[in-house]
């Protein structure tokens, strides 16, 4: 038999400490100047720095459109979609890119900019698991402003 007695179940009692308030005053807080700007960090796996990039690479004279790319990663066609692989869409030339990972439908759904006259070809480059060879397949596409949504499927294997 297990006996428990009263002083085990109450913890030890601690002296409680007070502190004494904050106080912060008006010369510690920074002031903003209203001239200057201050850039965000740049961090190469945004979008909104690829929208930059793409821009300053074709000039501003060349008209743009955000077209969608669904990049869909399967064992095999019409499968189960692959959960976590690691996808990273980038354009030649230009140092920004956008990555991240396929949700659990297998997709990677990413927004890029297209020149509107002649189109813009993007490199996406999957990275397999370990299970199936630790691999990165790149698979390149054009994309034109005629659609707004294309779709690029890459499967490990072609049948079931």
């Amino acid at each position: 038999a297990i006996t428990i007695t009263e002083g085990e179940l109450l913890p030890p009692s601690y002296p409680t400490v007070t502190m004494p308030p904050i106080q912060i005053t008006e010369d510690q807080i920074p002031r903003t100047v209203s001239g200057s700007r201050t850039t965000p960090p740049s961090s190469s796996g945004s979008s909104g720095n690829l929208n930059t990039a793409v821009q300053q690479r074709f000039g501003n004279k060349e008209p743009m459109r955000a077209v969608k790319l669904r990049i869909v990663v399967q064992e095999y066609q019409d499968g189960p979609g692959l959960y976590g692989l690691q996808i990273r869409v980038s354009c030649q030339g230009i140092k920004a890119f956008v990555a991240g990972t396929s949700n659990r439908d297998g997709l990677f759904l990413c927004e890029l900019p297209v020149r509107v006259r002649s189109g813009l070809t993007y490199d996406v480059d999957v990275t397999w698991p370990r299970d199936f060879g630790s691999e990165t397949e790149r698979k390149s596409i054009t994309l034109n402003v005629d659609r707004t949504e294309f779709t690029l499927p890459f499967y490990h294997r072609l049948s079931s």
